[in-house]
């Protein structure tokens, strides 16, 4: 008898566990006691009181099965001892059966009620990502009762056919989640005939945000723009958005930094995005006309606000800029942190090459001990020097070499970006040329010595040569 009882309980303990197997091949389930059938979006509470429920209904079926067939084979035994100790066995078993489950039920109950009821434990919602609800209204919590769909990423393929998405509620707070973009069809594609609907985020951090009904279509993939730092690219101006409705057909291109081929994006940006790190650490950035940082460029440079917070830089179209609309291919990012303290050096500049001290005419600049002043920029035109015939003469693309130089020779050193341009500062002509130099050895004196062969001087052209310079404390 105990080794049946024990066969008993081994059978409904691999009924519960093999649940879970077959609930990953997605085959539908029957409702079991008043318990809805589990689904792809069904959470992880529902599931187990699916699953208890299933065990107790086939645990007690099982029961009453062993009695009904231990019952028959006694009325059956025509007085066989055996048969009858058999049947025995079998109506002894289903009784302890059935006395286990009732039992371990009413343990439960007197431990606490709420064992058995598995209420949705709120304690389990994120509190990042989007609740997607089949209904016109979305509630939170966003645990599933197949009517919900709960994601902190974004969804390229939504089988349509098993959930439709009627309502959105973020959850993610404003500053980590900007907008999500809604799609008609998988892998984020669009085309002419296709609307696109932007959603974005109002949830200001303190409460979520109000349920938002989604009436256009269902979607069928969901991207996420989200709040880290890095740079956008759109492909239309003012970040694709024109009275209130999204225009682009494909979202944002997120790159974090540097990259020398934008490949699949190339000559399609309009507008641009840079979020920085913070308001101390600034992603200083250029923009290219082809691959490998050459041709026509575009600085966006800045220092951190001022009594203000804000870490967003934000050009809503590239025609602004000497790179202009559908002609981006490059970027080069430097990142300077304003909260660092700078090695105490000097800048010099001269207008002969190999720094010569001694021949060469030459201006400095000072780089004080002082977080302000980690991004320096100017025009060469506001430097002078004096010539053979005492005459005032600037540096204006005159410019042939620079050096920086260290004042106390134990400092530490950090690393310094030096970005000279073809124009003066604010000016984009589409001929604007770009290059920057750092110069991040330890050493006492750090010479460039000379810029003839660089995309920013052209021996046989006086207006393509250095005239405007921004000098970064980079990492």
């Amino acid at each position: 008898m105990l080794k049946k009882t024990f066969i008993l309980i081994l059978i409904l303990f691999a009924i519960s566990f093999s649940a879970n197997f077959v609930f990953a091949l997605e085959v539908a389930y029957p409702e079991i006691l008043g318990t809805e059938a589990p689904d792809s979006a069904t959470s992880l509470p529902e599931f187990i009181k699916f699953i208890f429920n299933l065990s107790v209904a086939l645990g007690g079926l099982l029961g009453f099965g062993a009695l009904i067939f231990g019952g028959i084979k006694y009325i059956s035994s025509a007085g066989n001892v055996g048969a009858i100790s058999d049947a025995k066995l079998w109506i002894g078993s289903g009784i302890t059966g059935l006395f286990l489950l009732l039992s371990t039920y009413l343990i439960l109950t007197a431990i606490n009620p709420n064992l058995i009821i598995f209420k949705e434990m709120e304690s389990l919602q994120s509190d990042s990502g989007i609740c997607l609800c089949s209904t016109n209204k979305c509630d939170l919590p966003c645990l599933g009762t197949g009517k919900k769909y709960y994601t902190i990423n974004d969804i390229p393929n939504i089988d349509t056919t098993k959930f439709e998405a009627k309502s959105i509620k973020f959850i993610s707070p404003q500053d980590e989640l900007t907008s999500i973009f809604l799609f008609a069809n998988p892998n984020f594609i669009a085309d002419t005939t296709d609307k696109i609907i932007k959603i974005n985020n109002n949830n200001n951090g303190e409460t979520i945000a109000s349920s938002v009904p989604v009436s256009d279509f269902t979607p069928a993939s969901i991207y996420f723009l989200k709040n880290k730092p890095g740079i956008y690219l759109y492909k239309k101006i003012d970040f694709c958005e024109a009275s209130g409705d999204y225009i682009c057909l494909t979202p944002p291109k997120y790159i974090p930094g540097t990259i020398d081929n934008l490949t699949d994006f190339n000559n399609q940006a309009q507008s641009i995005k840079i979020i920085h790190q913070s308001d101390e650490i600034i992603k200083q950035t250029l923009l290219f006309k082809d691959t490998g940082y050459m041709q026509t460029c575009s600085p966006i440079m800045g220092n951190p606000p001022t009594n203000t917070i804000n870490n967003i830089t934000s050009i809503n179209n590239l025609d602004d800029l000497a790179i202009g609309n559908n002609n981006l291919v490059s970027i080069q990012t430097f990142t300077t942190n304003f909260s660092k303290e700078l090695s105490e050096a000097t800048i010099y500049f001269y207008d002969s090459i190999d720094c010569d001290d001694d021949e060469a005419n030459k201006f400095s600049i000072s780089l004080e001990n002082s977080p302000t002043d980690t991004l320096i920029m100017g025009n060469f035109e506001d430097y002078n020097f004096i010539d053979s015939d005492d005459n005032e003469i600037n540096f204006d693309k005159k410019v042939l070499s620079f050096k920086i130089e260290m004042k106390d020779t134990d400092a530490t050193y950090i690393p310094y970006t030096v970005i000279l341009a073809t124009t003066k500062l604010d000016e984009n002509d589409e001929n604007k040329k770009c290059e920057s130099f750092k110069l991040e050895k330890p050493y006492i004196t750090n010479c460039v010595s000379t810029l003839k062969a660089t995309s920013i001087y052209d021996p046989d052209n006086e207006t393509h040569r250095p005239r405007s310079f921004y000098i970064l404390s980079t990492k």
